[in-house]
This record gives C-alpha cells, sequence and structure tokens, in this order.
C-alpha cells in the first residue's frame, strides 16, 4: 500500500501547508502526489478535513503512518 488517507485534519490546511508539514517530518522525497480537497460551497473554500498522500514506497507509507498517528499540526485550529 503506498497510497494514505488522512483524516481529522484541519480545515485551514491547504495543499502547501500539508507538504510543509511531510517535508518536517523527514517525508520531502518520500512522496509523489498530494491531495487536499477544498470544499467549494463554503465561504473560506476551506479543506473538507482530510486528504490523500501517495508514498513513493510501500515502506515509506508504513513509517509515516506510525509518525502521524498522533501528530498535531502546530498554529492551525479545525472549524
Amino acid at each position: 500500500i503506498t497510497t494514505l488517507m488522512l483524516r481529522h485534519l484541519p480545515s485551514r490546511i491547504r495543499c502547501d501547508t500539508l507538504q510543509l508539514e511531510l517535508e518536517k517530518m523527514g517525508f520531502g522525497k518520500a512522496y509523489n502526489f498530494v491531495y487536499v480537497p477544498l470544499d467549494k460551497h463554503s465561504r473560506r473554500r476551506s479543506a473538507k478535513g482530510y486528504a490523500f498522500v501517495n508514498f513513493v514506497h510501500p515502506e515509506a507509507a508504513t513509517r509515516f503512518a506510525e509518525k502521524f498517528k498522533d501528530y498535531r499540526f502546530p498554529d492551525t485550529t479545525s472549524e
């Protein structure tokens, strides 16, 4: 498995923010695709609270899943 769905993300998260967090966690070159869907019907076009990340190797996806399990995004709050 190389594609993971990340759930319970802050509504203010954007694709570039998620990519920065991936880099900070040591996964900068371990993924090749990030998708953060936005709610087109909200005033702020906020994120829907989930994202998909595709990792290049299954081992990277496994390592990320372990690291991300209790992860909290800094300076973001869910609305």
